[in-house]
């Protein structure tokens, strides 16, 4: 039974689980509106916050869905802007050793970690054990895989590691 339950807990802990997406061409009220109607009809996407003055688009995601970038670029485009730099808050299971770490967010999507300002206490972590981490930074697509910039990480508590 205690296996089941845990079994149950790791899915929750893995998701793209924030985003911060700068935008260019936000002009009016009514960019403003358009841009957050676009977004909150993504899948799981809660509390769209759409900042005229800085250019910039925030919302979290439900713990239950996994929202990659791909569609949140193609959200803003639809509405008729540009997406810039796309920041993340990831949380799941990271995979690989050493310099080649693969952060894994369920539903067989995953991001390869690459550098940044907390990319040595990552592999910290990982060397030590701990897997189960939320990491922050720019998503970027690079050879055909989404890539995640390490500046911020922290260990889950109850991750198991």
């Amino acid at each position: 039974m205690g296996i089941f339950v845990l079994g149950l807990a790791v899915p929750a802990l893995a998701n793209v689980a924030h985003y911060d997406v700068r935008v260019d061409g936000l002009a009016c009220p009514f960019c403003v509106r358009g841009l957050k109607k676009k977004l909150g009809e993504l899948p799981g996407v809660r509390n769209v916050e759409v900042n005229l003055d800085q250019g910039r688009a925030t919302f979290d995601v439900a713990p239950d869905t996994v929202l990659m970038p791909g569609p949140v670029r193609e959200a803003v485009v639809d509405a008729g802007f540009t997406s810039r730099e796309i920041t993340i808050r990831a949380t799941g299971s990271v995979q690989g050793s050493g310099d080649d770490l693969r952060l894994d967010v369920g539903g067989g999507h995953r991001f390869r970690l690459r550098g940044g300002d907390a990319f040595a206490r990552l592999r910290s972590l990982v060397q030590g054990g701990h897997r189960s981490l939320a990491v922050t930074g720019v998503a970027t697509r690079a050879d055909g895989m989404w890539v995640l910039r390490v500046d911020a990480v922290r260990r889950l508590e109850g991750g198991g590691g």
